[in-house]
């Protein structure tokens, strides 16, 4: 087990607390499924502070589904490639567990994170829900079909 600070993540203190309850919500919900949440968190190499994370869910009512969720780059570091290596290790390993597809809800007005998705190979769906997390009217939904990215 490694520990790191975060490099301005969260912004604020009740966010990063509601964060990780959050997390570990799923946790619990996850262990009596028994299946998997992916979380990927990116360091500085020379302060090994933490600037980023994203993290993956696999699907209760369909476990060949993957859920990309919370992609989070610290200011400093963004547009330096971090979010695409971090998105990108996710998905060789859910390869890996045999995930078929990844879906993303992204804000309609994020054009930074669209662009991302679309640049990996995301393209826009008709999703509107994810197991029980129901898309908002104002995200888009984007999916990945794993059997067709190289």
């Amino acid at each position: 087990m490694s520990i790191c600070k975060w490099k301005g993540l969260p912004e604020k203190y009740d966010e990063g607390v509601d964060w990780w309850r959050n997390i570990f919500n799923w946790k619990e919900r996850y262990r009596k499924h028994n299946l998997d949440i992916l979380i990927i968190i990116a360091l500085d190499n020379k302060s090994r502070d933490c600037i980023g994370h994203v993290i993956f869910y696999q699907g209760i009512e369909n476990s060949n589904q993957w859920l990309l969720s919370d992609l989070k780059i610290s200011y400093d570091y963004r547009l330096n490639g971090v979010a695409t290596n971090m998105i990108k290790t996710g998905i060789e390993k859910i390869k890996s567990l045999s995930g078929k597809e990844i879906i993303s809800f992204i804000d309609k007005d994020n054009h930074p994170s669209i662009n991302l998705h679309k640049k990996i190979g995301f393209e826009k769906s008709g999703y509107e829900k994810f197991d029980d997390i129901i898309k908002r009217e104002n995200e888009n939904s984007f999916k990945l079909e794993l059997s067709q990215h190289i």
